[in-house]
C-alpha cells in the first residue's frame, strides 16, 4: 500500500509539474519561490527516473527532431542587443556571503529528450561500438619525454559560496590578472594568488542596468580575455522568467574597473552557452553556441564585437538554429588574428549509428567543422556552413557517451552510493584557434567512453591544421587513458610554441581515488598524438554526496605575457558532504620555453612611406644570449634589428624595415622572425609577421543601389551597394538631406561594398548619398552623388496614389463572417463590449490559465490585383503573459490561408509594418519558438501588415492565441479590421487640361 501511495504521489507531482511550477511564479518578476524550485526539481527527477524511461515523450521527441532537421536556417536571423550602460567599478561591488541554500541546477528539458522512440537512452547500446583504439595506444605508450612539469604556482579559488551545483568553473588570464567565474560568483586575483577583488554575485555587475541581467543570478558564467583588444569579457545567462545572455566588456585593460554592459535576449533558452573571440576584420565577432534543451535544438550566434568594445549600440546579433549537437565556437589565442576573411569556426562531434542526430542515423562517427561568415552590413549574406566532416579513417572511431545522453548518475565514488556526472555528450571548453603564420591550428577535447562494454571515461583530444589556402586536415588525435582511472571534464590549450596542456578531473572508486585534479602536456616536437605522464594538481580528500551534478566545465589558458605558461582551474572535493566542492587555480611552464611576443604582428604602410617597424620582446624562460634573424625580408628592403643579439636581462628589440618607398613594390609580404639561443641552436622561437605595402589612394567607386532618383525607398531600413574598388581597405558612406552634404545624418565606415542603413527617415522626402574610398594612404576619390525619395508612412499611399478600402469589419452589427474555434483546449473568443477601440463591439479572448490553442477566422476575402500596395489594418490591444522583455509565455499571432482554410501559415515578422511581434513563445509551448504578440500590457495600436504577396488571390485571415497552464491575464482585443489598397488618383493624372 505504501508503494502504491508513493507511486500515485510521484505521478501526480510529475503530471502537474509544469502547471505547479508556472502557477507558483510571481507574475510581476517571473521568479519562483526557492522552496518551489527545490521541491519540484526533486519531484521532476523522481518522475524522470521512474516513469519517463523507456516510454516517455517518445513521439514528441521524434517530431521535434524531425522538425528541426527540416528547418535549419538558410539565412541568419536577427535579434537586438540592449545596451550599453557603463557599470560601476568592480572594486565597489558588494562582497557576497555564503548561502545556506543547497540547490542543484537541473536540466530537466534535456532529460526529457534523452530517449529514442524505442525507449533506449541515446548514446547507449550501440552494437557497433568498440574499444577506443587511441585509448589502447595511450595505455601501451610510456613517457615520451619525461613527466609533465609540476605546478609551480597553486592556490585555492572560489568554493561553494552559492551552494549550487555544478561548479561551472571558468577562468581567464590577462597581462596582470586572473578572473575566475564559478557558478554564480566571480573574483579577481593577481598571478601570485592574492585576491584583489570579490567574491561578488555575478549579477551585481549589472546593477542599474535593469531587467533580467540585474534581477537574475543564474550562472553558466563564462570569462574570456580578448587578447587582440587587451580587454576582458565577463558574462552570465539570465533564465528566470527570461532567456538572455548578459555581456560585460571591460572599458580598459583593468578588470577591476568599469565595464560596458549589454543584454542579448535570445529566441530560446541559451543553456550551456559558450563564447569565442574572433578578431578577423571581415568577421569581427564574439561567437556563441547554445543548447535550447530540445533535440536538434543547438544554435549559433554572432555578436557585434566591434561595438561591444567601443561601448556603442551594437548591430543586431545574427543567429542560425536547429543543429544536431552542441556547437563550440573557436577562441582566438595569440597575437596573430585569423587569416584574412576567415569566418568564425565551430566544431561538434556526431556519433555514427545513433539516431539522436538524425533519422535515419548517420553512418559514421565524425568531428564536424563549421564556419560562420558574418556580414554585419548585409546580414542576408551571412552564412553558416559545414566546411569539413572528419570521418574514419581520418579520425579514430569513438564511443560518444560514457553512460548515455544526460545520464547524470554515472561515475562511481568510493564510500557512497552517489555517482557523478560525466558530461560526456558535448564538446568541452575551449576550442582553441592559433595562427602561427605558416599554418593555423584548431585544438579541442571532450569526454568519451573507451570501452565498448562498461564505463571508462577519458578525454579525446585533437589538433586540426591548415596551411595557406589549403584545406583543414587532422594533424593529430589521442585519447588519454594510461590506466583504468576515470579522467573527464577536460579543458585543453596550446601555447605560442605549439606545446599543449590539458587539465581534467580524476576518479577511481576501486582504488579509492576521489574526485581530484590532474593535468598532462606535450612539447610541439614530441611524437604526434601522445601526451606526457600526468602530474597531480591536487588529490581529493572527500567525496560528493546528495547531488550527481559535476562540472559542467574546467578551464585552461595560456599567459598572454610570455605565450608559454599554462594557467588552469577545475573543481575537486576536499571534504565529504552535500555540495561540498572547491576549486583550485594553478600554473605550470616547460623549462626552456621562450616566445617572441609582439603587439603589432601585422601592419600596413603606404608606398610613399620609407620605414616600418615591429616591436617585440623575448618572453618565457629567457635567460640567455639570443641571436635574431628574419626570413623572407621583402625584396629591395633593408631588415635590421635595433638590438641584436639580445642579452639577458634585456629582452626587447625592434625589427626595422627601410628603403620601402624606393625598393619595395606594392603587395603583401609575410615574414618570420627567428630567435636562436647562442649556445644551443635547437632552442628556437619564432613569430609570424606581415607587412602590407599599399600603392596610393584608391579610385572612386560607382554607386549601384538604390539607383539614382529612386522612389519608395524604405524609411526604416535600406541597403546601399556600390562597386568594389581594388586597393580600397574601407569605404566611407554618407547620407545627407542636401546635395552639398552640409546636413549629414548618417556616416559609417565599412570594409564591405554595401551597407544596411537603419536610421529612420521622414516619409516622402528627398535624400542624397555618396561613398568615399579609403586605405592606409588616405581618402580616395568621392563617388558621384545619388538621390532617392523615401516611401510614405507605413501602410499609407504615396503622392498621386489614393487609399481604397477593399473590405472592412467593424463588428458593430455582429461577427461579419468571422468565426472562432479551438485547435486545442478551451475556446474563449467572443464578441464583447468591455474594451472596444471604436464603436460598441469588438472581438475579445481571455488569456486563460489552461493550455489552449484557439483561432478567430475570417470569411473568404477576394484580394484585388495590380494595385500599388495592399495592407491589412486592425486595432490591437494586448495584455498577455510575457516572458521577460522579449519573449512570451502566452501569445497571439496572425495567419493566412490561400487554399480555402485547408492550411494556414504565420505572417512573418518582416511583413509587420508597425507593432512588431514581442518575441518567441517559450520552448514548452504548443507553438515553441513562434513569434507572437504578448504586450504586458499594450494599449490599442493600429497594426499594419503588408499583404502584397496575396494580390489577386482569395484568402482567409485568422488570429491565433496560444496559452499555457498557468498565470492568466486580461487577454487580447481585436477591433476595426480593414484591408486597404492604393490606386492611381485619376483626378491628379488628368489635371493638365488634356482629359479628352
Amino acid at each position: 500500500m505504501k508503494s502504491f501511495l508513493l507511486l500515485f504521489l510521484v505521478l501526480q507531482i510529475g503530471n502537474s509539474y509544469g502547471q505547479f511550477l508556472h502557477s507558483s511564479k510571481n507574475s510581476e518578476n517571473n521568479v519562483y519561490a526557492p522552496w518551489v524550485e527545490s521541491i519540484l526539481f526533486q519531484a521532476k527527477n523522481l518522475t524522470n527516473g521512474l516513469f519517463l524511461s523507456p516510454f516517455k515523450n517518445q513521439t514528441n521527441a521524434k517530431n521535434l527532431k524531425s522538425n528541426f532537421n527540416n528547418n535549419i536556417n538558410k539565412h541568419s536571423q536577427l535579434l537586438p542587443i540592449k545596451g550599453p550602460l557603463v557599470s560601476q567599478k568592480v572594486v565597489n561591488l558588494k562582497i557576497v556571503k555564503a548561502s545556506a541554500q543547497i540547490v542543484d541546477i537541473g536540466e530537466s528539458e534535456n532529460e526529457n529528450n534523452a530517449f529514442a522512440a524505442n525507449g533506449r537512452r541515446y548514446g547507449t547500446n550501440n552494437p557497433n561500438d568498440k574499444d577506443d583504439i587511441l585509448a589502447l595506444e595511450s595505455q601501451q605508450s610510456t613517457s615520451v619525454a619525461g613527466l609533465t612539469p609540476s605546478a609551480d604556482v597553486s592556490f585555492e579559488g572560489l568554493n561553494r559560496l552559492s551552494n549550487r551545483s555544478p561548479a561551472d568553473v571558468s577562468m581567464t588570464v590577462g597581462k596582470n590578472h586572473i578572473v575566475q567565474m564559478v557558478n554564480l560568483v566571480f573574483a579577481i586575483y593577481d598571478k601570485s594568488g592574492i585576491l584583489l577583488a570579490g567574491p561578488f554575485d555575478t549579477n551585481t555587475l549589472w546593477q542599474g542596468f535593469g531587467g533580467a541581467c540585474e534581477d537574475n543570478n543564474n550562472g553558466d558564467a563564462i570569462a574570456l580575455y580578448d587578447q587582440q583588444a587587451d580587454r576582458y569579457v565577463l558574462s552570465q545567462f539570465a533564465t528566470s522568467g527570461a532567456q538572455s545572455v548578459c555581456f560585460a566588456v571591460s572599458t580598459t585593460n583593468d578588470p577591476l574597473g568599469t565595464y560596458y554592459l549589454y543584454e542579448l535576449a535570445t529566441q530560446r533558452t541559451p543553456d550551456y552557452y559558450k563564447l569565442g573571440v574572433w578578431a578577423d576584420e571581415q568577421n569581427n565577432a564574439y561567437f556563441m553556441g547554445t543548447n535550447s534543451g530540445i533535440a536538434n535544438g543547438y544554435d549559433v550566434y554572432a555578436i557585434d564585437r566591434a561595438s561591444l568594445l567601443a561601448g556603442v549600440t551594437p548591430r543586431k546579433a545574427q543567429y542560425f538554429q536547429g543543429y544536431a549537437n552542441f556547437m563550440l565556437p573557436a577562441d582566438n589565442d595569440g597575437s596573430l588574428v585569423p587569416s584574412a576573411g576567415s569566418g568564425g569556426f565551430f566544431y561538434t562531434m556526431i556519433d555514427g549509428r545513433d539516431d539522436y542526430f538524425s533519422d535515419p542515423p548517420p553512418a559514421n562517427d565524425s568531428i564536424d567543422l563549421y564556419e560562420f561568415k558574418v556580414d554585419w552590413d548585409f546580414p542576408a549574406q551571412s552564412t553558416f556552413n559545414l566546411i569539413k566532416s572528419f570521418q574514419p579513417p581520418e579520425i579514430a572511431e569513438f564511443n560518444w557517451t560514457v553512460c548515455g545522453l544526460f545520464a547524470r548518475a554515472c561515475l562511481e565514488q568510493a564510500g557512497t552510493a552517489i555517482k557523478i556526472d560525466s558530461g560526456s555528450w558535448w564538446p568541452m571548453q575551449r576550442f582553441v584557434y592559433r595562427n602561427f603564420g605558416a599554418y593555423e591550428s584548431l585544438l579541442g577535447s571532450w569526454t568519451v567512453n573507451t570501452l565498448a562494454n562498461g564505463e571508462h571515461a577519458a578525454p579525446r583530444w585533437f589538433e586540426m591544421r591548415k596551411s595557406g589556402a589549403g584545406q583543414w586536415y587532422m594533424h593529430q588525435q589521442g585519447t588519454y587513458a594510461p590506466d583504468d582511472t576515470h579522467r573527464w571534464m577536460s579543458s585543453i590549450a596550446m601555447n605560442g610554441q605549439g606545446d599543449i596542456g590539458m587539465v581534467y578531473n580524476v576518479l577511481d572508486a576501486t582504488n579509492n581515488i576521489n574526485p581530484g585534479i590532474r593535468f598532462t602536456a606535450r612539447r610541439s616536437n614530441e611524437p604526434l598524438g601522445q601526451l606526457r605522464n600526468e602530474a597531480t594538481l591536487i588529490d581529493a580528500t572527500g567525496v560528493q554526496t546528495q547531488t550527481f551534478r559535476w562540472g559542467d566545465y574546467s578551464s585552461i589558458n595560456v599567459d598572454p605575457v610570455d605565450e608559454c605558461r599554462f594557467w588552469m582551474s577545475a573543481e575537486y572535493i576536499q571534504t565529504t558532504g552535500d555540495n561540498s566542492w572547491n576549486t583550485r587555480i594553478a600554473s605550470f611552464n616547460f623549462p626552456d620555453c621562450v616566445s617572441v611576443v609582439t603587439s603589432n604582428p601585422s601592419q600596413s604602410v603606404c608606398s610613399v612611406d620609407d620605414l616600418a617597424s615591429f616591436d617585440f620582446n623575448l618572453a618565457g624562460d629567457f635567460t640567455a644570449t639570443t641571436n635574431l634573424s628574419v626570413l623572407t625580408c621583402p625584396s629591395g628592403a633593408g631588415c635590421n634589428f635595433s638590438v641584436n643579439p639580445i642579452i639577458s636581462p634585456n629582452s626587447n628589440s625592434q625589427l626595422l624595415l627601410s628603403n620601402l618607398s624606393a625598393g619595395v613594390s606594392a603587395g603583401n609580404y609575410p615574414m618570420m622572425l627567428v630567435a636562436t639561443d647562442s649556445l644551443d641552436a635547437s632552442l628556437v622561437a619564432t613569430a609570424a609577421l606581415n607587412l602590407d605595402v599599399v600603392d596610393g589612394v584608391p579610385m572612386a567607386t560607382q554607386l549601384q543601389a538604390p539607383i539614382n532618383v529612386a522612389t519608395l525607398v524604405s524609411t526604416i531600413s535600406r541597403t546601399f551597394q556600390w562597386q568594389v574598388i581594388p586597393n580600397s581597405s574601407s569605404y566611407l558612406f554618407e547620407l545627407a538631406t542636401d546635395a552639398a552634404f552640409t546636413q549629414v545624418i548618417e556616416s559609417h565606415v565599412t570594409s564591405s561594398a554595401q551597407y544596411l542603413s537603419q536610421v529612420s527617415l521622414l516619409p516622402e522626402t528627398s535624400y542624397y548619398w555618396r561613398v568615399t574610398t579609403q586605405n592606409i594612404c588616405g581618402d580616395g576619390m568621392v563617388s558621384p552623388v545619388f538621390s532617392f525619395t523615401s516611401s510614405p508612412l507605413a501602410g499609407q499611399c504615396e503622392i498621386g496614389i489614393s487609399p481604397q478600402t477593399v473590405q472592412i469589419f467593424d463588428f458593430e452589427n455582429g461577427a461579419q463572417g468571422w468565426s472562432s474555434s479551438s485547435l486545442s483546449g478551451f475556446n474563449s473568443w467572443q464578441l464583447a463590449s468591455t474594451n472596444p477601440n471604436t464603436g460598441l463591439q469588438h472581438w475579445h479572448i481571455t488569456d486563460i490559465t489552461q493550455e489552449s490553442d484557439t483561432v478567430l477566422t475570417s470569411e473568404n476575402i477576394i484580394m484585388p490585383s495590380g494595385n500599388n500596395t495592399l495592407t491589412l489594418h486592425f486595432d490591437n490591444a494586448q495584455d498577455m503573459e510575457a516572458n521577460g522583455s522579449s519573449a512570451c509565455w502566452d501569445g497571439g499571432l496572425i495567419e493566412v490561408s490561400t487554399d480555402n482554410g485547408e492550411t494556414f501559415v504565420a505572417i512573418g515578422a518582416d511583413k509587420l509594418l508597425t507593432d512588431s511581434y514581442d518575441g518567441p513563445l517559450q520552448s514548452s509551448s504548443l507553438l515553441p519558438g513562434q513569434n507572437s504578440w504578448c504586450g504586458n500590457p499594450q494599449a490599442y495600436l493600429e497594426s499594419i501588415i503588408n499583404l502584397d504577396d496575396y494580390r489577386g488571390q482569395t484568402i482567409q485571415l485568422r488570429f491565433r492565441l496560444v496559452t499555457d497552464s498557468a498565470v492568466g491575464f486580461e487577454g487580447w482585443d481585436i477591433d476595426s479590421v480593414k484591408i486597404q489598397s492604393c490606386v492611381i488618383d485619376l483626378g491628379i493624372v488628368f489635371n493638365n487640361g488634356f482629359e479628352n
